[in-house]
């Protein structure tokens, strides 16, 4: 069960955005799911911006972020993560702890923002996006608190952690899903609305289109999956890995 969430943002370079979705939903995204601690993935991408991608990671507890296996794919990346990280732009990592969540269902169409909410506002918020989420234009709803996970230097990126959007003891992440994406989007906006005398907006609400699901229990987990070379090498006949 879902007890924290990692929650990515990146654009793509243009010229290498077809070698992107593949190394992202055959490798990259796969080999963090197999982690210990990892439950499952969604890959979206922008409806507004077709190189603009939103990833979130389900997780049993922050721990999995903190454990050996974690650590090794981030400081050793595979030939074709090395490659491809530094194609990534405006990067921003946001691991968080889940503090709610309504709805029995999922749907392919996700509505991201984030907010700065103090804690004496919680149960305020928390109140008014449940009641929102049991409306039929929106199908479940998921919102965590930032938390404080340290630097994590990524090749081609510098370090995240001193990302203004990943410092804020008040920051949280709210995802609401939707089978309509301008009728989800309206709602995210009128809720956005009703939530401002207790908050403040950070990343205003986007829209995205789910490209892919990856669950942990889907896929052999021993240290670590095999790099996917066979597909960097479809790309890459030469097998240059520069």
């Amino acid at each position: 069960m879902m007890q924290a969430f990692l929650a990515l943002w990146n654009s793509v370079a243009p010229e290498v955005q077809a070698e992107y979705e593949a190394w992202h939903s055959l490798e990259h995204v796969p080999e963090r799911t197999a982690l210990p601690g990892f439950v499952e993935a969604w890959r979206y991408r922008a409806l507004h911006d077709p190189l603009r991608y939103f990833t979130c990671y389900a997780l049993d507890g922050l721990a999995a972020l903190d454990t050996p296996g974690y650590h090794e794919v981030m400081a050793q990346p595979s030939p074709w993560s090395a490659r491809m990280r530094p194609a990534l732009r405006d990067f921003v990592r946001l691991p968080c702890t889940l503090r709610g969540a309504a709805g029995v269902s999922s749907a392919s169409q996700l509505v991201v923002t984030v907010l700065d909410i103090t804690p004496e506002n919680i149960a305020a918020c928390a109140g008014r996006i449940s009641a929102r989420a049991l409306n039929h234009h929106i199908v479940c709803a998921h919102w965590g608190q930032l938390a404080d996970m340290g630097t994590y230097p990524v090749a081609g990126l510098g370090n995240q952690a001193s990302n203004a959007l990943a410092q804020g003891a008040h920051r949280h992440v709210l995802m609401l899903q939707g089978v309509d994406p301008p009728r989800l989007l309206e709602q995210a906006q009128q809720l956005g609305a009703e939530l401002a005398p207790y908050s403040s907006t950070v990343i205003a609400p986007e829209a995205f289109g789910l490209l892919s699901h990856t669950r942990h229990d889907a896929l052999d987990t021993p240290p670590r999956l095999a790099p996917r070379m066979d597909v960097f090498a479809q790309f890459h006949p030469n097998g240059d890995t520069k």
